[in-house]
């Protein structure tokens, strides 16, 4: 599983794993979401976070 930052094209998160389980997908997501917001993300965003998903 990866997290791809959609405007630069940047992993920015990822799971190794032989099945895909939504712990899995979590997992890296946490990972990018820290990456990307050490401080936090709850006051640092003027907009809104979307999280779009190609359910692949």
């Amino acid at each position: 599983m990866i997290v791809l930052d959609c405007y630069t094209k940047e992993i920015i998160g990822y799971q190794l794993s032989l099945h895909s389980k939504s712990k899995d997908w979590q997992v890296a997501l946490e990972e990018a979401v820290a990456k990307r917001f050490p401080k936090g993300i709850k006051d640092s965003l003027a907009e809104p976070l979307y999280l779009v998903s190609d359910n692949g």
